[in-house]
């Protein structure tokens, strides 16, 4: 993985409700519109989060191959939370 910015979760009211936002890089404008499953994990005692995509990559991509240095360095641990509704 690779760093890709840092953003500010904001707050969209919709219904009544107070939902979470968050603004990508607008080098991730390509995925705008495209379903995203959020995992939901543990960074170095932290709140984590990793969204992944349908957008296929090419196998060439250096950002999807990470040093095994890189993986022994920062344990992640996440659990599934697309299966929830909320």
């Amino acid at each position: 993985m690779q760093y890709s910015g840092k953003a500010k979760i904001g707050k969209l009211s919709a219904k009544g409700f107070e939902y979470p936002q968050l603004r990508l890089p607008k080098q991730y404008s390509n995925i705008i519109g495209k379903t995203a499953n959020i995992y939901e994990g543990e960074h170095e005692g932290k709140q984590a989060f990793l969204i992944v995509t349908e957008r296929t990559v090419p196998n060439n991509d250096s950002v999807l191959k990470p040093s095994e240095e890189v993986l022994k360095q920062q344990p992640y641990r996440y659990r599934d939370t697309a299966q929830n509704n909320d």
